[in-house]
């Protein structure tokens, strides 16, 4: 079987042999007999495809999927981080690429299930964060308070403060690092670097990554904790013995160190300023969640919002975003977008003197039938019923 575990990027205005990229599902127009469902993916292949007799269309709402393909006796994986239509008759099978997914899938009718005589196997998982090459690891000890660097170079640099204190000027910002604190210094950065008292020790490594960095850890103060000092402390062993294949393992230790600063960032443990860029050290997680609340509302009627869009417009990943609004509300970002929309909608009905196809239209709903079952599902009865009953 022929790339079988190549995983096959999808781009906008290319045909595939399965079908074609489209715009998002919630502006996407579909005929009345078509249904909406939000479903959670499998996380494993199996052999059971699947094939709808007319077209249908996928959607993957807080992360990624993979999308396998048989056709004659052969399977093509492709990468789905955007809205498919999958055309009549393919034979497809879609799953998360990790973690957990939910997936949106508007379908005519129930698929036939196909058996496959071959064995599927997941790809590789894909790499984030790849430390490439290692240029330069230092321990600096300073006896005397003073200016230790101007610096700008192309490459990442971590550096963290074993004893005493640094100050780290950059533009028009000035950063304090403490003892037991990281500061990674992005690419392409002028700094000066001073040191703030007169027994001052720091760690200091250049290095550069095969893909860019996770944006929330660059030009800012990072609270290490045990993983993180462990694994610095490995770093500087290494590169002091030089035993055989120490670069192999300063890699291994950098790309686990990167890790364990994004877990901390995510996780919001051990470090005080997790999201120092947009909210002060005091903002508890409830406090984030009414901002994403509060941001959502506001741009409800404007077009579908995904989690990643509000993820990065709080610097939070997708899955961690997903996470903590799940616990304090008690609901998924699509069923609260779902109900808020909804509750508009019957306000709307309401005050407004709409119709049923004038609100679905300006609330941004696939279809008057998708709008109309979802208002059913909600409050017991048709819209048009509940028209009818307040005029």
């Amino acid at each position: 079987m022929k790339n079988k575990l190549k995983v096959n990027p999808i781009r906008d205005y290319e045909l595939y042999e399965f079908g074609h990229a489209i715009q998002s599902l919630d502006k996407f127009v579909f005929p009345k007999d078509y249904t909406y469902y939000e479903l959670e993916a499998l996380n494993f292949a199996t052999l059971e495809f699947n094939r709808f007799k007319d077209d249908c269309y996928i959607e993957p709402l807080n992360g990624e999927g993979l999308l396998y393909v048989y056709r004659n006796g052969d399977i093509k994986v492709y990468l789905v981080d955007k809205p498919i239509c999958i055309n009549s008759g393919v034979v497809f099978l879609f799953i998360a690429s990790h973690g957990e997914l939910q997936f949106s899938l508007v379908a005519k009718g129930v698929s036939d299930i196909v058996t496959v005589d071959i064995p599927v196997e997941l790809p590789a998982l894909r790499k984030g964060m790849e430390v490439e090459m290692v240029h330069q690891v230092s321990y600096v000890e300073c006896t005397k308070k003073k200016h230790i660097n101007t610096m700008q170079h192309t490459l990442y640099e971590i550096i963290y403060v074993d004893k005493g204190g640094l100050i780290f000027e950059h533009g028009n910002s000035v950063h304090h690092i403490s003892s037991g604190q990281v500061f990674i210094v992005d690419k392409n950065v002028r700094y000066d670097l001073c040191s703030d008292n007169e027994n001052t020790s720091f760690i200091s490594i250049v290095f550069n990554t095969k893909n860019k960095l996770y944006p929330p850890l660059l030009n800012r103060v990072l609270t290490g904790n045990v993983k993180i000092i462990q694994h610095l402390r490995s770093i500087i062993r290494e590169n002091e013995r030089v035993n055989n294949f120490y670069l192999d393992a300063i890699l291994s230790e950098l790309n686990l160190l990167l890790i364990e600063l994004v877990r901390t960032i995510e996780n919001d443990t051990g470090n005080k300023e997790g999201f120092a860029d947009n909210f002060s050290s005091t903002v508890r997680r409830a406090d984030i969640v009414q901002k994403v609340i509060e941001y959502i509302d506001e741009n409800i009627t404007s077009g579908d919002i995904t989690v990643d869009e509000i993820g990065k417009k709080f610097y939070l990943t997708a899955s961690y975003l997903s996470r903590i609004f799940k616990y304090e509300t008690g609901k998924t970002i699509s069923q609260y977008k779902r109900d808020k929309r909804l509750e508009i909608s019957k306000k709307m009905l309401l005050e407004d003197n709409l119709t049923v196809s004038e609100v679905a239209e300006k609330m941004n709903y696939c279809s008057v039938h998708y709008f109309s079952s979802e208002f059913k599902k909600k409050y017991g009865f048709p819209p048009s019923e509940y028209a009818n009953k307040i005029k």
